[in-house]
């Protein structure tokens, strides 16, 4: 089968390209044919803008539409994959030549529309009722995005079939992970995230500042882009007031090697996201990440990181603007009370491969 990933780019860090780049290697490793944009036309062919300009006043979609019509007409592909939501503002200006549509929807931009405000709503909201006429499937990486994306399009007027929309949880490779013990001199927690509000990180310094004030000594890793902003400025401030400046270390982005060296050398993985405006977390690659080597996790209710953790068993669900909740699930990871075996099993039921499986049943038929 012929599947063409409409994605900018699969080489990057975040949780879209590392969606993209597992599930397309496992699809090609069953015999399929996978490519981009971008593979199509060449390191010297025009590439897509990125997603989150679709969302703005002056989204430049209408730029893209004659690259991706070039790429489906060369490439003629049976199956177009829209990876990332917002490109799916293309689908009705394009010729597909009965090509099965499909569409994942990861979290804060399951339903592009809502992120946009003032002139030009309507126009926007308009190309985007019409994608979604056109998708033939759409795939939820879980119950709370699927959830979310309903409601976002209920509140907008926009009907969509929810028999069009199947949950299929992500999934990793787990074959490059590996489990190793943990030898810390200091207790070692490790967050992986850019420094946005709606990953938590300002709850996760206060509940670790209780960490502090019990006296349990402790060392925390800040894995992921630093930016210069307001919400950074106050991280930083915050954790300088809480006196917790020597326990934290901004590692900043790292590659794909260095960050799994991250994850075996912690002794517990904590993100907390929560709801910032109509930011949210879909489901928390992450975790999963961090159970592949081993490593307990701490996540937030009332976010996807309910389908990506199983109180319990690879982790710990808390609500994450409870600080003493947080600390004692980190205290309890601390005893032990997390098994490597219920980890290890959590994982091998989110294997790519299995995603795989279910992503080439919709191909086909459009049923799981």
């Amino acid at each position: 089968m012929k599947i063409l990933f409409v994605v900018n780019s699969m080489d990057g860090h975040n949780g879209y390209d590392r969606y993209a780049r597992s599930l397309g290697s496992a699809l090609r490793v069953n015999g399929h044919e996978v490519s981009t944009v971008e593979s199509v036309l060449g390191n010297h062919g025009a590439r897509l803008h990125a997603p989150t300009s679709y969302c703005t006043r002056r989204s430049p979609f209408f730029l893209d539409v004659p690259v991706l019509q070039k790429v489906i007409s060369t490439y003629r592909p049976e199956v177009i994959h829209f990876v990332i939501e917002p490109y799916i503002a293309l689908l009705p200006f394009v010729r597909t030549y009965g090509a099965r549509c499909v569409m994942t929807a990861h979290g804060t931009y399951a339903y592009p529309p809502a992120l946009i405000s003032g002139f030009g709503r309507r126009i926007h909201r308009a190309i985007f009722r019409r994608a979604f006429v056109r998708l033939d499937r759409i795939i939820t990486v879980s119950h709370y995005t699927r959830e979310l994306l309903i409601a976002r399009a209920r509140q907008d007027d926009t009907k969509i079939s929810e028999e069009k929309i199947m949950v299929i949880p992500n999934g990793i490779e787990s074959a490059p992970y590996t489990s190793a013990s943990h030898h810390n001199k200091v207790f070692t927690v490790l967050t992986v995230a850019p420094m946005k509000a709606r990953k938590g990180i300002l709850e996760t310094v206060h509940a670790l500042a209780e960490l502090h004030k019990r006296d349990i000594p402790f060392a925390w890793r800040i894995v992921g882009r630093v930016e210069k902003s307001a919400y950074a400025g106050a991280v930083r401030a915050e954790i300088e007031q809480l006196g917790l400046k020597e326990a934290v270390t901004f590692v900043g982005s790292v590659d794909d090697g260095a960050l799994r060296r991250e994850y075996q050398r912690a002794d517990v993985f904590v993100m907390l996201p929560i709801e910032h405006g109509l930011k949210v977390e879909g489901f928390g690659l992450v975790y999963l990440e961090a159970n592949a080597c081993g490593t307990p996790v701490v996540g937030a209710l009332h976010s996807g990181a309910e389908e990506a953790i199983i109180d319990g068993i690879n982790g710990f669900l808390v609500n994450p603007h409870d600080t003493r909740a947080v600390a004692d699930a980190v205290e309890r990871v601390k005893r032990g009370g997390i098994s490597l075996d219920g980890m290890m099993q959590w994982v091998c039921q989110h294997d790519i491969r299995t995603v795989a499986q279910r992503v080439e049943a919709v191909y086909a038929e459009g049923t799981i």
